[in-house]
């Protein structure tokens, strides 16, 4: 949705970004927040972050692996105020499937007491392009109905 980089800090400030529900008059505001975890937080992003997500009707946590102990402590700090979150794991290009279901199955054990099964869902908002035979590359599409899907049902 926001602006991606593979340098941490990217996001400054809250951005605020609206999304239609495909087959559906909903429409959901979605908040861009900077990370929670910030190692140089001179911005004082963290607190930025916090303060949203303390607002917010829903907490979309998005992760690219299994979760450390600091990301596992920020949720368990969130949905300890009584916050619903929806875990999204992004990258899910990166994994093949017999991974990919390892990595869920442990992800759901960890997260049983901070959020439903139903709410860990694994997407590609960015997939990675891949390389034929032929040396041509070819561009996936993003794969995020598993994370659509699952706000429709909410």
């Amino acid at each position: 949705v926001g602006e991606v980089s593979a340098v941490r800090g990217t996001t400054k400030e809250g951005e605020t970004y609206r999304l239609t529900l495909p087959d559906s008059a909903w429409q959901i505001w979605i908040t861009d927040t900077p990370g929670l975890l910030e190692a140089n937080d001179r911005d004082n992003q963290a607190a930025i972050a916090r303060r949203i997500a303390a607002s917010a009707d829903l907490l979309l946590f998005v992760i690219d692996n299994d979760l450390t102990q600091a990301e596992f402590q920020v949720l368990q700090t969130l949905t300890a105020l009584g916050k619903r979150a929806i875990v999204v794991l992004n990258k899910r290009d990166l994994y093949l499937e017999s991974d990919l279901s390892q990595l869920m199955a442990r992800l759901r054990s960890r997260l049983a007491d901070l959020v439903d099964p139903a709410d860990l869902v694994a997407i590609a908002a960015a997939p990675r392009p891949a390389q034929l035979e032929s040396g041509d590359w070819i561009a996936s599409a993003p794969e995020l109905w598993p994370l659509v899907s699952r706000l429709s049902e909410l």
